[in-house]
């Protein structure tokens, strides 16, 4: 799973080549910080400056909280090797983040909205990121339900800010906290 998510950054690299070649910038593909502080579309008073940081405490919180459900009583801290499994998770959930938000939204975003609604760029990239997750964490119906509804916020992001850094933190806080339940019940 570790090094799969390094070997991901093998054909992100060979798209992003593909993509620049056909004359698209850093920033329609989203390879750009954008506007942070972006109005959140539809709640035109909430901005991605207090959404972005919400989620990403919300979702530290309740994989927490998930992590103790299912290992029980365990804190990382107390686990004999907690620093390589934090350097792990850490770097886990960067290059993975990454390599998913690349693949799943940047990609797909930027050529969708060229030719469909952003509706449906919304919907289309969510649901096959949900799907993706079928066997993933979280699994089964309810983690592709859950995935799906998390793809569309982060599809938002995209659309709201012009820019991929939101969508790629709250990912990657997410990945951490998986990451660490995967490898405390390894070993």
């Amino acid at each position: 799973m570790y090094f799969d998510a390094w070997l991901a950054l093998i054909p992100s690299a060979c798209i992003a080549l593909t993509l620049l070649s056909d004359g698209l910038t850093r920033r329609d593909i989203f390879l750009a910080i954008g506007k942070l502080n972006a109005r959140f579309a539809g709640l035109r008073r909430i901005r991605w400056s207090f959404v972005a940081p919400a989620v990403i405490l919300f979702m530290i919180f309740g994989l927490r909280e998930q992590l103790r459900f299912i290992l029980g009583d365990v804190h990382v801290a107390r686990h004999a090797s907690w620093i390589a499994i934090t350097a792990l998770a850490l770097s886990f959930a960067v290059i993975n983040a990454a390599n998913e938000e690349f693949r799943f939204r940047f990609v797909l975003v930027a050529r969708g909205k060229r030719a469909l609604s952003p509706s449906a760029v919304l919907w289309m990239t969510s649901l096959n990121f949900g799907l993706a997750h079928w066997d993933g964490h979280p699994g089964g119906l309810t983690g592709v339900l859950t995935t799906t509804l998390f793809a569309m916020l982060l599809c938002q992001s995209l659309y709201d800010t012009e820019g991929g850094l939101w969508a790629w933190l709250m990912h990657t806080a997410g990945d951490v906290i998986i990451f660490v339940v995967v490898l405390l019940r390894v070993g």
